[in-house]
């Protein structure tokens, strides 16, 4: 019994520093493959793998010896400097997600937006619009381009529209209280312009149709590039903003409390 779990401790020693490659000097052990090949594979697709990671490591083995040759130039300060710029930047990340209120209040967005509209001006034409796409002998065709280019559309002609859209429609949106760049709505709806300006003054209801579809729209609302954006466009652009500033805020006031402390206790002395 002693004899079997000795040589049982000596397989598995054996095992566990088992070279599997070498390279000017350097081993390769079983263990580095740990955690490089995903459980499940079959076992062509992990001799790939770990072949493949073999090969690489081979690569940079034979590269970094050579370089080692050959670059006279000391590495500690440098390593040094990214250890410690790596070191406060993890710490400030774990403060930031401590301490962050990631809550931004509607009162806030509009102060900003106020307080900076000189930083929200379009650089593209905006729309807010609805539309359906149909196959052009689609039954509902006529009903619904009727019913959208009404001024106002009643609460009953948009379900109408709607419940159209859901059975006979090809693609459709009816968001209408999101903006989109004019070019993405293009993509949606094949307008084709050479002036935005002048095309989104007279059309307002749109039908499009072409050798299989028909395309109905309704543009509700459009601003034209250079124009102030509207804040409801702006409203996730300004609370990044936002809460970069309180990220800002919590990491400087993470330094002087740190350094208050410490001048505190004694731990700081400059000498001339």
């Amino acid at each position: 019994m002693l004899l079997a779990v000795l040589l049982s401790a000596c397989g598995s020693n054996q095992d566990e520093v088992e070279v599997i490659a070498e390279a000017c000097g350097h081993k390769l052990l079983r263990t580095d493959l740990d955690g490089v090949i995903a459980h499940g594979l079959s076992a062509e697709d992990s001799a790939t793998i770990a072949n493949t990671y073999i090969d690489q490591w081979i690569q940079k083995t034979v590269v970094m010896d050579q370089a080692l040759k050959e670059v006279d130039k000391d590495f500690e300060r440098d390593l040094e400097n990214y250890r410690t710029s790596l070191l406060t930047y993890e710490y400030e990340q774990l403060v930031i997600d401590r301490e962050l209120d990631t809550v931004v209040s509607n009162r806030e967005l509009s102060e900003y937006y106020n307080d900076h509209q000189d930083d929200f001006t379009l650089r593209t034409s905006i729309v807010k619009a609805i539309f359906v796409k149909f196959d052009k002998d689609a039954p509902p065709v006529k009903t619904v381009a009727k019913l959208m280019a009404e001024k106002d559309i009643s609460d009953k002609d948009m379900d109408q529209i709607q419940k159209a859209a859901v059975q006979f429609g090809r693609d459709y949106n009816f968001d209408a209280d999101v903006w989109v760049p004019f070019y993405k709505f293009q993509t949606m709806v094949p307008v084709t312009t050479y002036n935005e300006e002048l095309y989104l003054k007279n059309n307002r209801n749109i039908v499009i149709e072409d050798s299989n579809d028909v395309y109905i729209a309704k543009i509700l609302d459009y601003r034209l590039g250079e124009q102030l954006s509207p804040l409801s466009y702006e409203t996730e652009r300004i609370k990044n903003i936002i809460l970069n500033q309180r990220r800002i805020e919590i990491v400087k006031q993470m330094q002087r409390r740190l350094l208050s402390r410490a001048m505190q206790d004694g731990l700081i002395k400059k000498y001339r």
